[in-house]
């Protein structure tokens, strides 16, 4: 049977002398522990504990960054509404690999959710680069290329349960979603996590919980993922699927867009707009619950094509059905896709200031002036977006989103980088006032559409997802998501309609809740919230040097530390009420040497101070041109 967890199907099929416990499995040796029997000792096996913030390397020789959680237990903290994670990664001592499986006790002090994960590995066999100039990439230019380069074997495919193998050379890693629902009660929230094998309990966690009085915004930095229809019917035999990857997206805080050509599809598009598809009666509970996507796109990469007279009924048409079924949707017609040149965008507005539909916003991708540019919405590689022109095009009633991502200018959705690549991005887009974030592909598991070249491969097996006839490749470019079910003879499937999540998803939410913090520190404390932003993220997009590497940190403890603070200061400000979507942000007032990190010490004390009166807790697609 499968259980809608957060909008993902989750597997709970039985398993042989296991009691399923609190969503995960108790073996007898953990219930014993958990009667208060006598615990089995350590067994030798080493353990690191991490937030959202780290790729996991297979390979223990290499180094892990330094923790959040340096101690023996996992502290977190978070708001109503806020989806957290952490990572018990693992080393065997033993030759002999040993099963085993984790346990997570019920939370005390509020009703959280978890749901667990193993991590499964991607060989990375060579770095995303091209044929032709080795060093550079779509990723990443020569000098933002991560150094040491990430070879070998990290941590991608999420796949919901908690089995995993202890062996000496070679890491095991688990992930676990906390949900807090909006009915939390703040406070101090605990539980246990043991890992058992038929020897006893190999390690043993606490896990602990801050739960802020606050509630975290719905998608507080708009994002869109694109998915091709016919790459699940190519690798999955059917759309069966199309629905948990949509609430899998929606959980994660971002909208998936498809192809909408016609009124068909604008149907299928329905449940998804107005929410009926994220409600309890139709399988889901998470984060934005009975709450629609916000955005439909018409055509999609220039797929409507050549802007003819004959095509404005059906423009018209579709229109009119998306305000009918919310007048505040956004709504746009994707004109062209990454073609500057192109005529296509102003004529399309020429026909439609004649229609029904004149109020209709045209867009296209294109890294030129977006003050010069025909379309309404024009969406930029980050290293095309000047920051200086995104409020312009705002007084012009045009908006300038972003696309994608190549470091130093953003975070590269790509799997040989930082996981905290794609979590920057979200702070880069609190910095400078991005509206909307668009990611091209998430289902891209085979050679069709989007410029590819060459054979299908198994996306949990092979990890260089895309190349082109320009000699470009990378690594899990254009797969956020992983079929569970796959037909191609020789594939790993799992047998089930659904898809699975990714660590770069997992990146890609963290961001958004981060822009969440942002906005609710930035209503009552606008100075301590922007300096906190423009020092985690000194530039980035066009202000970026491009002989240089990124300005935000690899490791995930910084972020760590720079969303706590941001939390401390949201649990000084008296109301609830979130403020309007982000604006850029001031620039950054100058400080003295020394200034920055003793102020923020300040307000960490006083923030932490004022948290324990209120809580009473205890401080313990396609890139067709390329």
């Amino acid at each position: 049977s499968r259980a809608p967890v957060y909008g993902l199907a989750v597997s709970t099929r039985p398993l042989p002398f296991l009691v399923v416990a609190a969503g995960l499995v108790l073996s007898p040796a953990a219930a014993l522990a958990a009667d208060g029997g006598a615990e089995p000792p350590g067994l030798g096996v080493e353990v690191a504990l991490f937030d959202d913030g780290l790729r996991v390397p297979e390979d223990p020789a290499r180094a892990l960054p330094p923790s959040p959680f340096p101690g023996k237990s996992v502290e977190l903290f978070a708001l109503r509404g806020e989806t957290v994670a952490f990572q018990v990664v693992l080393a065997g001592s033993s030759e002999a690999p040993v099963p085993a499986h984790a346990v997570l006790s019920p939370f005390t002090g509020s009703s959280l959710e978890a749901t667990p994960f193993v991590e499964h590995f991607l060989r990375i066999e060579r770095t995303s680069g091209n044929d032709h100039r080795p060093d550079d990439s779509l990723a990443f230019t020569p000098s933002a290329k991560p150094r040491p380069a990430m070879l070998g074997a990290f941590a991608d495919p999420l796949v919901p349960g908690s089995d995993i193998v202890l062996q000496r050379g070679r890491r095991a890693a688990l992930w676990v979603d906390v949900h807090v629902p909006e009915s939390a009660t703040p406070g101090l929230a605990e539980s246990k996590l043991q890992v058992v094998s038929a020897r006893g309990v190999e390690a043993e966690v606490v896990v602990r919980v801050a739960v802020g009085a606050h509630e975290m915004p719905f998608a507080a930095q708009p994002v869109m993922i694109y998915y091709e229809p016919e790459a699940l019917r190519r690798r999955m035999g059917g759309l069966r699927a199309e629905p948990s990857l949509r609430r899998l997206l929606h959980a994660h805080h971002a909208a998936g867009i498809r192809p909408v050509l016609d009124e068909k599809a604008l149907e299928a598009e329905a449940p998804y707009l107005t929410g009926e598809a994220f409600t309890k009666g139709a399988g889901y509970t998470g984060p934005g619950e009975a709450r629609g996507e916000g955005i439909v796109v018409l055509g999609s990469y220039g797929d409507l094509g050549e802007p003819k007279r004959d095509k404005v009924p059906l423009v018209e048409r579709l229109h009119g059905r998306v305000k009918a079924l919310d007048p505040r949707l956004e709504t746009f017609l994707y004109a062209v896709d990454e073609e500057c040149k192109s005529p296509w965008p102003a004529e399309w507005k020429r026909l439609l200031a004649e229609s029904a539909a004149k109020e209709l916003a045209v867009g296209a991708t294109c890294g030129t002036d977006p003050l010069a540019h025909a379309a309404d919405v024009v969406i930029q590689l980050p290293e095309d977006l000047d920051p200086s022109r995104v409020a312009p095009a705002r007084e012009r009633a045009k908006a300038v989103w972003a696309y994608n991502g190549r470091r130093p200018y953003s975070g590269a959705p790509v799997v040989d980088v930082p996981s905290t690549d794609l979590v920057a991005n979200g702070w880069i887009a609190a910095r400078y006032g991005i509206a909307r974030w668009f990611y091209w592909e998430a289902t891209s598991w085979t050679s069709y559409g989007g410029g590819k070249v060459g054979g299908d491969t198994d996306p949990f097996v092979v990890a260089e997802s895309f190349k082109n006839r320009d000699g470009d490749h990378s690594n899990g470019d254009g797969i956020l998501v992983y079929p569970a079910t796959q037909i191609v003879p020789g594939m790993r499937s799992f047998g089930e309609d659904t898809v699975y999540p990714s660590v770069r998803l997992k990146a890609i939410r963290r961001g958004i809740q981060d822009v969440g913090y942002v906005r609710l520190a930035r209503a009552s404390f606008p100075r301590e919230a922007d300096a906190i932003v423009a020092r985690l993220v000194p530039r980035a997009l066009r202000e970026a040097d491009g002989a240089a590497g990124p300005s935000w940190p690899d490791e995930p403890r910084p972020f760590h530390d720079a969303r706590r603070e941001l939390f401390e200061l949201v649990g000084r400000s008296s109301d609830g009420v979130v403020p309007a979507p982000l604006a850029r942000a001031p620039s950054a007032v100058p400080v003295r040497p020394g200034e920055a990190s003793r102020s923020a010490r300040l307000a960490a004390v006083l923030g932490l101070a004022a948290l324990v009166v209120a809580l009473g807790l205890v401080p313990a697609r396609p890139r067709r041109s390329q």
